[in-house]
């Protein structure tokens, strides 16, 4: 079991209410009164780090937010076996044995390290969540002109806006667009124009040819596709999407979430389509209009008359 009288590695003095005289405080004391943990390797890549490759890392992946069925209880009590672990005589102390306002700092560490120091770490990457699991699936295996994955972003991105939007309308991209006088949410949407799914594909990150040549396929780690439109007079336009906005829009296929999307998320899906939308110039003199309610879900279609001006319902 733990070896109690051998210190911590992490364990650098300076700890508030620590008796430096006193050699009895077991490793559950130590570990609980030290104010430096936050310095523990395991610990470094998950908190306390600032610029973008610790944002990407924390969005991507911390091993305290995965739940494991069988490894969390026996890192809770205590009763892993502790020749799994790289050091058997340094293995984390059971959460529960923590005082209470530090069992979940105490779980959070063991759960860190596990994922690092014990054999059966790698578990908790095939134990991510199901629409995780389907990211990661998408960077490895659909980034190769996948039809059914550029129908798949079609219908969320059509029920981001449209939660009832019908299965079959991933044929088309409706370019919906609202104005508004001040900072409420729209109570209308207005759409006029329509991307076909034909010409829409999905790409992976295009790297530079000397970044190709001097890092390795099995070292490259893709974090985000592009859903990009068919050519309107030679410009296209592309939604960038990562795990984030992939994880939003899956809510949004099913119907769920409204209410805990980012904002950035959203504005992210909006700018993609008012960006498309503007890369539409037809004049015809007859275009056809729908408006929907937002409150009601009450909507109308009409006929717009360009010259001389006017409108049919």
């Amino acid at each position: 079991m733990v070896d109690h009288d051998r210190p911590l590695p992490h364990d650098r003095g300076n700890v508030e209410g620590r008796c430096a005289e006193d050699g009895g405080t077991d490793a559950a004391g130590r570990l609980i009164s030290q104010k430096d943990d936050r310095y523990l390797y395991a610990n470094l890549a998950f908190e306390g780090g600032e610029g973008p490759l610790f944002d990407l890392v924390q969005r991507a992946f911390d091993p305290a937010r995965v739940t494991h069925p069988v490894y969390d209880e026996q890192l809770w009590r205590g009763t892993t076996e502790p020749n799994d672990w790289l050091d058997p005589n340094d293995v984390p102390v059971k959460a529960a044995g923590c005082p209470e306002e530090d069992r979940d700092r105490c779980f959070r560490m063991a759960k860190r390290r596990f994922f690092f120091e014990h054999a059966k770490g790698v578990e908790l990457l095939t134990a991510l969540p199901h629409d995780e699991a389907a990211f990661d699936r998408v960077l490895a295996d659909g980034l190769k002109g996948d039809a059914q994955l550029v129908r798949d972003m079609v219908l969320a991105v059509n029920r981001f806006f449209e939660p009832d939007s019908k299965k079959d309308d991933d044929n088309r991209l409706t370019l919906w667009q609202n104005h508004r006088y001040d900072v409420q949410a729209p109570a209308a949407f207005v759409a006029m124009y329509h991307e076909p799914t034909v010409g829409m594909k999905v790409e992976g990150p295009s790297l530079a040819p000397w970044v190709s040549d001097w890092l390795d396929d099995d070292l490259r780690r893709v974090t985000q596709f592009a859903l990009c439109t068919s050519a309107h007079e030679g410009r296209h336009t592309r939604l960038l999407v990562d795990r984030e906005l992939y994880l939003t829009l899956r809510e949004s296929a099913v119907g769920l979430g409204r209410s805990t999307w980012s904002r950035s998320v959203a504005r992210k899906v909006t700018r993609f389509v008012d960006e498309l939308h503007r890369l539409f110039h037809h004049a015809e003199p007859l275009a056809d209009l729908e408006i929907r309610n937002v409150d009601t879900n009450l909507r109308t279609k009409l006929q717009v008359r360009r010259d001389p001006p006017g409108y049919q319902l």
